[in-house]
């Protein structure tokens, strides 16, 4: 069976009469003419955005595929078919009219449509229901309308996941359409009001049942090349056959994308249906209950929870590093980031003239005022520069009472900023003995670079990276409860060492040579037993990405089970930067990888849209409105900000094989899935800046990252 087919088979309403009450009712004219004029306002908005999702299919279609020619003329015929649907909503149109549309924009059922009759509605035009609805979205459409927005504006949403976002609507509908236009006779569609025959003739259409077909032909086509491109990629040392892994990039994401926007469709039906049954009553109060998710209705549209993050480190005068590079680095990933400042100093890209260490009191006053505002918002905290003890031992007080307070485990990402790029200590012993006693054990993730883990460990930095697996075991036998090390590769260049860790990413001769110094690797090691119950280990399906422009190498990704040790190690290949320029603009890029990672976590953990809503995993969690003045809604009680930003990739799992009573992954597994992807796109965040910013000239010195620079890098490598 067809991929679509399947999909429409497990989550669809193959008999949609005896299912879609809506359609019922609107067979025998019981519908509220009134209440399907509000849909068909409201329907219009949603069109729009729907023409918008077949522009942006072709913008990420890919124009090296095999049926890149088929493929784009449907989407052209599906966007002016669009365009003429919107025209029949907007307009109610006359026979005419409607024949024009039709026929210009790729429909041409326009001997079936009925002239417009006046009165349609008329019964219903005083009811207190629609005078107190006019204007009002229910919530279903808008949560639909900004699913399909987030998904459009998403930089690595693909044309496969589009497809399938948009594909319960086309199926649906035709489905509907034709079981109506078969379930009456010619006498009993002209006994219709006009607006009810309109709609069905349109969906019943052969043209819309074809569109519907060729979206779904084209929806395996595009699952088809998805498989032979995760086929590319070395990743595990098993490898699943096309069909399995076919079915397995199918009942991951894809199927939930599907089924989530299936779930919206069917909303909508019943939300009308509802309100129609409500106007006949003559009732002058409507609350409706969506029959999926308790606590969703449609009197009021929620804000949406904008992801937040606190960042606690320096600042930098030089904007580079510390707490500009935080907020940056953060607002690319459109989470919003509040601030407690340890430090501030005098310095650009030459080199540091001046440190004032704030005083204790005012650090604590700094984060304390932004819990009590954003309590169990802001539940991930990232950390750079701590210069005392006095200021160590406050944070820890201050995450632990907060968590507390809020009933639930706050995310620490600990960026050990201990040492500096000559080799010189930043901190003082004390200091060091207190981030080892009290804040480590708290840690989610610990981001050292070779020296930094070296000197926690005890060790020389030649011992660490030639046995990277034994030196984290020793990080989770010093500090049981610390949940993942995330070992930066940067400062590895011993040829030994770097031919270890490239072994079995590549075959035959793509493989880089360590002697020429192309490639780095960052480790990500996770602490299985600090996860709370070992997790049904994910398998990867596959991630392939091209790079930045100048760079020919791709980004590779192993994922390993250290057997007896309860670990995960999750390697990461990237190229190392060379640009011909010789300038290499990197100052404050661990802060930035730190911080992305931080910003990563907080977009997957924060609710998304309305009261009750479940989107699925994936790009468009994060996928909100795009421009600089998207406010953040319910951030915070006083006024809120603006926020910049931009998305990343991810990764495609396996479901599990154990989940909990409910059906649901198992919280450690989703906890372990969630610190992979962030850290995954973290790093390619930025390593894509790291290149994009080398071609330009930023000050004397050691030029810092530019953020936004990576954005091009990033789109470029999609």
């Amino acid at each position: 069976m067809a991929a679509a087919q399947l999909l429409w088979k497990e989550q669809g309403t193959p008999d949609p009469l005896p299912a879609i009450e809506f359609a019922r009712l609107m067979a025998s004219g019981e519908l509220s003419v009134g209440a399907f004029l509000h849909y068909e306002s409201q329907d219009s908005e949603y069109l729009r955005n729907y023409i918008g999702c077949w522009g942006c299919m072709l913008i990420k279609l890919d124009p090296t595929s095999e049926h890149f020619t088929q493929s784009a003329q449907l989407l052209f015929d599906l966007q002016r078919f669009t365009i003429g649907e919107r025209k029949v909503v907007d307009d109610q149109p006359t026979l005419e009219a409607t024949s024009k549309a039709l026929s210009q924009d790729g429909k041409s059922a326009a001997e079936e449509v009925p002239k417009h009759q006046k009165g349609d509605g008329d019964d219903d035009a005083e009811s207190p229901l629609l005078k107190a609805l006019e204007g009002v979205q229910p919530s279903c459409f808008y949560e639909y309308i900004q699913y399909l927005q987030g998904m459009s504006l998403c930089r690595t949403s693909n044309c496969l996941e589009l497809c399938v976002a948009v594909l319960p609507c086309l199926r649906l509908y035709a489905e509907v359409g034709l079981a109506l236009k078969k379930s009456l006779t010619q006498e009993q569609l002209d006994s219709l009001p006009a607006s009810f025959k309109t709609w069905i003739c349109t969906y019943a259409c052969p043209e819309f049942q074809l569109n519907a077909d060729r979206t779904e032909a084209m929806m395996d086509r595009l699952l088809d090349e998805r498989v032979k491109s995760s086929k590319n990629v070395a990743i595990t040392s098993t490898q699943p056959d096309d069909s399995a892994l076919r079915l397995q990039i199918l009942r991951g994401e894809l199927s939930r994308i599907y089924a989530y926007t299936m779930q919206l469709e069917l909303e909508i039906f019943d939300y009308y249906t509802e309100l129609s049954k409500a106007i006949k009553k003559k009732a002058t109060t409507f609350q409706w209950q969506s029959p999926f998710r308790p606590g969703a209705n449609t009197a009021t549209v929620e804000p949406r929870m904008y992801p937040q993050a606190l960042t606690i480190a320096g600042s930098d005068s030089g904007g580079g590093a510390g707490i500009p590079a935080d907020m940056k680095a953060m607002e690319f990933f459109r989470v919003f980031s509040s601030v407690a400042i340890t430090a501030t100093t005098a310095q650009n890209t030459v080199g540091v003239q001046d440190v004032h260490i704030l005083p204790e009191d005012h650090l604590k006053a700094q984060i304390l005022l932004n819990f009590d505002d954003y309590k169990g918002n802001l539940r991930v905290v990232k950390t750079g520069m701590l210069p005392n003890r006095a200021q160590i031992e406050i944070i820890a007080d201050c995450l632990s009472s907060h968590a507390k307070k809020i009933g639930k485990e706050v995310s620490l990402i600990l960026d050990p900023v201990m040492i500096a790029s000559t080799g010189s200590r930043l901190v003082d012993d004390a200091a060091v003995e207190a981030l080892k006693s009290k804040l480590i054990p708290m840690a989610t993730l610990l981001t050292p670079n070779l020296p930094e883990a070296a000197f926690l460990l005890g060790k020389k930095e030649s011992e660490v990276e030639s046995s990277l697996d034994e030196s984290a075991k020793q990080f989770f036998t010093d500090y049981p409860t610390l949940k993942a090390v995330l070992l930066k590769g940067g400062h590895i260049e011993n040829e030994t060492a770097l031919a270890q860790l490239l072994e079995g990413f590549y075959a035959g001769s793509s493989a880089p040579t360590a002697s020429a110094g192309k490639s780095v690797v960052d480790t990500l090691f996770i602490n299985l037993s600090a996860l709370g119950s070992a997790p049904d280990l994910p398998q990867l399906c596959g991630v392939h990405m091209g790079w930045a422009s100048g760079q020919s190498a791709d980004m590779r990704v192993r994922m390993q089970h250290l057997a007896g040790d309860h670990l995960v190690k999750v390697s990461i290949v990237h190229p190392r930067i060379q640009l011909a320029n010789g300038r290499l603009n990197d100052h404050g890029s661990g802060c930035s990888l730190a911080s992305a990672v931080a910003a990563g976590l907080a977009a997957r953990m924060a609710p998304k849209g309305p009261a009750g809503s479940t989107p699925p995993s994936g790009p468009m969690e994060y996928g909100y409105a795009c421009g600089a003045a998207a406010a953040p809604g319910a951030t915070r009680k006083g006024y809120g900000g603006c926020n910049y930003g931009g998305e990343l990739s991810r990764f495609l799992w396996a479901e599990p094989e154990k989940k909990d009573e409910a059906g649901a992954p198992a919280p450690a597994w989703e906890s372990l899935k969630m610190l992979t992807e962030a850290v995954f796109d973290a790093v390619h965040f930025v390593s894509s800046a790291m290149e994009a910013s080398g071609h330009f000239h930023i000050g004397d010195g050691h030029g810092p990252l530019l953020h936004r620079a990576a954005e091009k890098s990033i789109v470029d490598a999609q």
